[in-house]
């Protein structure tokens, strides 16, 4: 998921900066990379914490690298990642009366494997947790789950972890399936709308999803159709200039003599 992807960033950039061949190059994706990750949206750190594949443990290692990486603090990134996922965790608890069940100690996954080509990432997180002791009296589902070291298969289904521990993880799964089935990203709605010259105004907004999307639909279509006129413009124009071509190197080809 997220945080993987952005850790291998990490060491890709470091790798190659020195490189005196890429070095503009990657000094000018580094520039990039500092505008728009520096700071992590929250969806994505609460997709991180929520993906057993990752974890604490992971999430701990990625900000460790990421701190070092900009050279700055991101300590207060991370307390407000933590406490959102505490706030939505007291919400749904509020909201749902039924009681969760808390796994046993020694309940832990079996599954063995590895993160495709992100494997080190795994390591990472085996060594560091490595030694870890923790202590489950008293602790609520978050910390029960975050204390816990998921081994994860390369075809790791989230969605349906989530749903066969559901029972164990009861008001965290329900979190899991808000979360993680959104498509994440840092793009606000009306810039994508925007990039493709659909500018959500005030009067737009206020109109209901239906009429909304016909509107684009035809603005589609009737973009469609003047592009296919315009094809077919250009389309004749060569056709024209070709024949003209043709007749041109007749004419040189018959008068060459005179010529």
């Amino acid at each position: 998921m997220f945080l993987p992807l952005i850790f291998n960033m990490f060491f890709k950039i470091i790798e190659f900066r020195e490189n005196p061949h890429l070095h503009f190059f990657v000094s000018s994706m580094e520039d990039k990379f500092f505008k728009y990750w520096e700071t992590i949206p929250l969806v994505h750190g609460l997709a991180a914490l929520l993906d057993p594949s990752q974890g604490q443990v992971a999430f701990d290692i990625f900000f460790d690298y990421y701190a070092k990486f900009l050279g700055k603090n991101v300590d207060d990134q991370k307390k407000s990642i933590m406490h959102s996922l505490q706030e939505l965790f007291d919400l749904c608890a509020n909201e749902q009366s039924t009681p969760s069940k808390q796994p046993k100690p020694e309940e832990r996954s079996t599954q063995q494997g590895k993160m495709g080509a992100l494997g080190f990432y795994q390591n990472f997180k085996r060594q560091k947790f490595k030694g870890k002791s923790v202590t489950r009296l008293n602790s609520n589902e978050i910390q029960v789950y975050l204390s816990q070291y998921f081994e994860t298969p390369e075809n790791f289904d989230v969605l349906e972890w989530w749903k066969v521990n559901s029972q164990l993880y009861h008001i965290l799964a329900t979190i899991a399936r808000d979360i993680l089935p959104v498509q994440t990203s840092s793009v606000a709605s009306e810039s994508a709308f925007s990039m493709c010259g659909r500018i959500i105004g005030d009067q737009r907004t206020n109109l209901n999803a239906d009429t909304l999307g016909m509107l684009t639909c035809l603005q589609d279509w009737f973009a469609a159709e003047k592009k296919n006129r315009t094809a077919g413009v250009i389309d004749e124009f060569e056709s024209s200039s070709s024949d003209e071509d043709e007749e041109y190197s007749k004419y040189i080809l018959i008068n060459r003599d005179v010529i």
